[in-house]
């Protein structure tokens, strides 16, 4: 297997550029969804971070942060899905870096009981990205050959489904709502619902 699936990322999008599907909708209505969709994670990660400089405290679990940057990075600017998704790719990516200052300065705190974790936030995070650049280029390698464009959706919505299931978690073991608020959770709610929708769309 190759490291990258450049040609045939190339491929499937040139394929998906010469589509013409059988109604006018077919590609018009799941690129509509990806927009939206791309506002409200530009809103979650906005109230993300200004939940944590407000509590002193950070709100996407630590892995699910890893796993975001490097997701952003490999089908953002590796695999890339046009210019209008780079902008927002990129986009993300600067609201990412408040969201790892504040998991870094603030998270300290959080994890006071585990001094191990509480003095090496930086390096634990430095880890995670590289492992989780190392998961996505894999998992782009494989399914992309297979299930082309496809994949971009695919890996959102299971890194939703992490986002959500680690976030009830790290309530649940904080005991406190700290760096979290009622608008991150309905903008993720409807979030998770819209890609799931993308992802049902945008299979053939």
């Amino acid at each position: 297997m190759k490291f990258l699936a450049l040609e045939e990322w190339a491929a499937a999008s040139a394929a998906y550029d010469a589509d013409s599907p059988p109604y006018w909708h077919a590609k018009i209505v799941p690129d509509a969804f990806t927009a939206l969709s791309g506002v409200l994670w530009s809103a979650s990660y906005i109230l993300m971070a200004n939940s944590g400089f407000k509590d002193k405290s950070y709100a996407m679990p630590i892995y699910s942060l890893c796993l975001n940057i490097a997701w952003e990075t490999v089908f953002g600017f590796v695999y890339r899905p046009g210019l209008l998704n780079q902008i927002v790719f990129a986009q993300w990516m600067v609201v990412d870096a408040f969201l790892v200052y504040t998991t870094v300065k603030y998270g300290r705190h959080q994890w006071r009981q585990q001094p191990m974790i509480a003095n090496n936030l930086g390096l634990i995070m430095a880890a995670g990205i590289f492992l989780a650049l190392s998961l996505h280029f894999a998992a782009a390698a494989t399914f992309v050959p297979v299930i082309g464009r496809r994949v971009v959706p695919f890996t959102a919505w299971i890194l939703q489904m992490f986002i959500s299931i680690g976030s009830l978690a790290q309530l649940i073991s904080r005991g406190h709502t700290q760096g979290h608020t009622l608008g991150i959770w309905y903008v993720s709610h409807l979030l998770r619902v819209l890609v799931q929708m993308v992802r049902l769309l945008k299979q053939d």
